[in-house]
């Protein structure tokens, strides 16, 4: 399962295997912020693109990548069309394992805008990818929403902020690309909370524990 698994008053977490590698943090310039997931209501894309936009106003140097698939793809693809930052947003369809791995590796920031959907009244379960970009070193920016909070430690790990407010997530990309020591520090210790809590061992044992 890609979420959270409930028996009762159990709780079994997805485990994610820890790369070999992790990302180094030095940039400030020519950065890539990565969404890697379904493009539905409830991870909300459209707002995390116009985040983008708005930090480039600002004076972020960076690119978005946003891959996957879902009933908001149209609506992501008119967004960059019309966006004066087009050629530095990418839409790619879904990948396989090892392709993600490596984009996590090129990337420098994860995003997700995570809130209760308007259409589908759905909150985020989980996030295993919001895992698998902690794994390999990257800092999450985000938002206070669902399984979230469970997996992200907020100010530790990556930035938080209230659901819908793309200013404030704007903001966080702002403060992450200018300080390439905070990205590293956030990606060591997502990286770290992944190996503690989030292993597949971890996984193992508490199914065992629970049946």
């Amino acid at each position: 399962t890609w979420s959270v698994f409930h028996h009762f008053n159990h709780v079994k977490y997805y485990g994610v295997p820890l790369p070999t590698v992790q990302k180094e943090h030095h940039k400030t310039e020519d950065l890539q912020i990565l969404h890697l997931g379904r493009l539905v209501d409830f991870k909300s894309p459209d707002r995390t693109i116009k985040a983008f936009e708005i930090a480039r106003s600002r004076g972020l140097k960076a690119k978005l990548v946003m891959v996957g698939n879902g009933p908001l793809k149209v609506t992501c693809e008119l967004l960059r069309l019309r966006s004066p930052y087009k050629d530095s947003i990418r839409i790619l369809d879904p990948i396989p394992p090892e392709q993600a791995q490596k984009l996590y590796l090129e990337s420098d920031i994860y995003t997700q805008h995570n809130l209760t959907g308007e259409l589908s009244n759905q909150a985020e379960g989980f996030g295993v990818s919001i895992l698998e970009a902690m794994a390999s070193g990257l800092p999450f920016v985000g938002t206070r929403s669902g399984g979230i909070v469970e997996s992200v430690v907020e100010n530790v790990t990556g930035i938080l902020n209230e659901p819908g407010n793309v200013e404030a997530q704007a903001d966080s990309f702002l403060e992450l690309a200018r300080n390439p020591d905070l990205r590293q520090k956030m990606g060591e210790a997502g990286r770290k909370r992944v190996a503690e809590h989030f292993s597949p061992e971890k996984e193992k044992n508490r199914l065992i524990q629970i049946m």
